[in-house]
């Protein structure tokens, strides 16, 4: 999914053109044979917290990846491997309630001990795949998933922008075939995107959306909601749907809504860590600089964490979101815990440590933002097993250092990660992307056509690919390049402009740290441009500098070091692009990297 903007639930939408449905393949660190046996012990004097209360000094007994045994004074039957967890707290694996899962997402999950994602959007191909591990306790290094596959929304609603076949509706009576298409294709709940109080997307009907939880209903699945305002959750409210996946920030929830949705049995999963990373600032890069999370990050996460959306977007404001999680809590609204990871300025595993923070910043105490991503949001998703620690339930677990009732950030103090009882590796997969030295400094020295001896290519590039309404074309222009274009609103981000990239899939990076400077040579239609430097695979939403145009011929020289939030190693296009609505020209010669 693309970046979420006024409708936060997908991914970045420059990463999603070139990661969303691809299913990687990840090699497991050990092989089953060679797990067999080593998922039966005995965890002794552990603090453990089972889902609903504390027991000091207790045992947890394992055998073949299932709790048989926990409680105080329990003696550990001889010939099982004893761990001492004197001074450490036992956990639940824990649950991430929203999230967008592909690539090595669930990889990624696990080595910060989160063993279990809902998925809130995804190809149900990908799903699919996944849902078999579920069933058993083989050894895996990948967290388990369930997933409401697609998501319900209008022709050119939120969710159809991504490059994924969507299934739209548009009128009530669809709503029954619809919802039985997802049964069939094995979707664990019902998520519908009801949008109709912003500008930027059309959307469901209020009544289109009740019949399509009323369909779910009678199915006997859940139905879960993306909402953009508290309007929208008024109007969900009223029409039965189960839980809203992201707390509306435009307005200070009001305390009759706050009655009714408590009342109603109505959920709702904040996702205040993708509400923070939308701003100037993003608070993602926290986690980036975190002695207890940095070390097991791979280098796209870093990436991912240390972007910013680089403005303010109206109707995400973090000060009211965690206002809100407050006053919902405080009505005796559940609250559940989950990220919306991948979305910029979060990443999947790390990022719902950081949502249990922001839960306790909103009046939670520590033990009920930690059934937050246990036990309630198992009880509230129907998972079987999941989510508390008790005899006959699958040993999926995470031992921290310290007392996490006392200082929720002790979560990140990981010590071990279990997955059917079996510990699971913690060291981050390294990015099998090779870095190139060798770039040109004449970034305009043609072979033929737009194609540079170098190889690279200028292409054009504008909104239209992810189904805006933007446009460009570009042709060679003596020495250089001419692009002509309009800027059209149908996006939230729109652009359009010219695109120069080192290969098709931004898969090869070039190292620009020992490059000080771009210069080029640039007139056209008056206004604002940018100019963006891309990460390896598009990911995220690229760091950019502002500059002027007018109709006469200037030089445009930029620092390469002001470009935030990238790895200057790892450095894989540029772009130039129009800044605002309207038609306008370019042309641009002898661009060079010094």
């Amino acid at each position: 999914m693309k970046q979420k903007f006024i409708a936060v639930g997908a991914v970045a939408a420059i990463a999603l053109m070139a990661t969303f449905g691809m299913k990687e393949k990840t090699e497991e660190t050990a092989s089953s044979a060679k797990a067999e046996g080593r998922n039966s012990f005995a965890i002794t004097d552990v603090r453990a917290f089972d889902g609903e209360r504390v027991i000091e000094k207790a045992t947890v007994v394992v055998r073949g990846g299932k709790i048989t045994a926990i409680g105080r004074q329990l003696e550990a039957s001889e010939g099982l491997t004893k761990v001492d967890g004197t001074g450490q707290t036992l956990l639940p694996g824990l649950i991430d309630a929203h999230t967008h899962t592909y690539g090595d997402a669930l990889v990624d999950s696990l080595r910060f001990g989160v063993t279990t994602n809902l998925d809130m959007f995804t190809d149900p191909s990908l799903f699919r795949e996944e849902k078999p591990q579920r069933e058993n306790r083989k050894f895996t290094n990948k967290a388990d998933m369930f997933s409401a596959g697609m998501l319900a929304t209008i022709e050119g609603g939120h969710g159809t922008e991504y490059p994924v076949k969507v299934e739209t509706l548009s009128a009530p009576e669809e709503a029954d075939g619809w919802v039985e298409r997802r049964v069939a294709e094995g979707s664990d709940y019902i998520k519908l995107v009801y949008m109709p109080y912003q500008p930027v997307f059309p959307s469901l009907d209020k009544a289109t959306a009740a019949a399509l939880i009323e369909a779910a209903h009678k199915r006997g699945l859940l139905a879960v909601t993306h909402v953009f305002s508290m309007k929208g959750a008024e109007d969900m409210l009223e029409a039965g749907t189960d839980g809203l996946v992201h707390v509306f920030a435009d307005k200070v929830v009001t305390p009759e809504f706050a009655k009714r949705a408590a009342d109603a049995g109505m959920f709702v999963i904040p996702t205040t860590t993708v509400i923070g990373a939308i701003g100037a600032e993003g608070t993602g890069k926290i986690l980036v600089k975190d002695k207890a999370i940095e070390p097991f990050l791979t280098e796209e996460q870093k990436i991912n964490l240390n972007g910013s959306f680089g403005q303010e977007i109206p109707g995400f404001n973090i000060e009211y979101a965690i206002e809100n999680v407050r006053r919902l809590h405080e009505a005796g609204v559940v609250i559940l815990a989950g990220t919306d990871a991948p979305n910029m300025g979060t990443t999947h595993g790390a990022s719902l440590h950081q949502e249990l923070g922001f839960l306790v910043d909103a009046g939670m105490t520590p033990i009920e933002a930690l059934k937050a991503t246990t036990s309630s949001v198992a009880k509230h998703f129907r998972l079987e097993g999941r989510g508390v620690l008790k005899e006959g339930a699958t040993a999926d677990m995470l031992l921290v250092n310290g007392n996490p009732f006392e200082n929720i950030a002790s979560t990140k103090d990981i010590a071990l990660v279990y997955k059917n009882g079996f510990v699971i590796s913690r060291t981050p997969k390294k990015s099998g992307l090779e870095t190139k030295t060798d770039l040109p400094s004449n970034l305009m020295d043609f072979s033929e056509g737009l194609v540079l001896k170098a190889g690279f290519k200028w292409v054009a590039t504008d909104d239209s690919m992810i189904g805006g309404k933007s446009e460009a074309a570009i042709k060679r222009e003596g020495e250089g390049i001419r692009v002509d274009g309009s800027i059209n609103l149908g996006f939230t981000y729109p652009w359009s402009g010219a695109m120069l990239s080192f290969s098709e899939a931004f898969n090869q990076p070039y190292d620009f740290t020992s490059k000080a400077k771009i210069s080029f040579q640039i007139r056209g239609t008056e206004g604002t441009y940018r100019t963006m430097l891309f990460r390896p695979a598009g990911a995220g939403i690229p760091p950019m500098q502002a500059f002027k145009v007018t109709g006469e011929w200037q030089t445009v020289e930029l620092d390469i070091k002001a470009f935030r939030d990238i790895n200057l190693s790892k450095i894989a296009g540029l772009s130039i692009v129009a800044g605002k609505e309207g038609s306008f020209w370019i042309e641009v010669k002898d661009m060079q990297i010094n």
